[in-house]
């Protein structure tokens, strides 16, 4: 039941995360604001983004650095269908998803394919995705992203020198049919 009242949380929130997003972007003084999102955080993200997209006189210029979708809870095709928003408003988005959170099985179960969850790889062009199958896993598998050391250092090297997955230590080529997506060396 909670997880319910979880999705009517992020409804009622778009608005104003899209209006911080934008507030903080404009007025922090940072050279880049990076966001991570997590979980159901996604699809706050992903409306929030929309909305900042829509409003584009008032919000025009602003961009974001990089965007981490960490087991996004999003319905895949939607994501497929709308991934276009993040390129147009971050530097780079890196996608992360496993073979093993219970957590998103069980939305799987629920609501279908979730974005985070493979298989299916999801893979957009422009958006890099990282499987996560071979790292330490927390109890649920849903938390890997914040907890499992080689995650951590993928994302340090992400955000500390920009560096694209291909130059990340740590990370294996791999290709599902004709997109190519990344796995985390064990």
């Amino acid at each position: 039941m909670g997880y319910l009242k979880d999705g009517a949380a992020v409804d009622a929130s778009e608005g104003r995360i899209a209006e911080f997003l934008v507030a903080f972007a404009r007025e922090s003084g940072a050279d880049r604001v990076d966001v991570i999102a997590h979980s159901m955080g996604n699809r706050l993200l992903l409306r929030a983004l929309q909305r900042i997209l829509t409003a584009s006189e008032k919000t025009s210029g602003v961009r974001f650095g990089h965007m981490v979708l960490a087991a996004p809870d999003i319905t895949r095709d939607l994501f497929i269908e709308v991934a276009e928003q993040y390129k147009k408003l971050s530097h780079r988005t890196t996608l992360y998803i496993s073979d093993a959170d219970l957590a998103l099985r069980a939305s799987y179960r629920l609501q279908g394919p979730r974005v985070g969850l493979a298989p299916p790889i999801t893979c957009v062009k422009g958006i890099d995705t990282v499987h996560v199958a071979n790292v330490d896993r927390t109890l649920l598998g849903h938390s890997t992203f914040a907890e499992a050391r080689p995650v951590l250092n993928d994302m340090h090297a992400l955000f500390n020198h920009d560096d694209p997955p291909g130059r990340r230590f740590g990370l294996i080529e791999r290709r599902s049919g004709e997109h190519q997506y990344w796995e985390i060396r064990r």
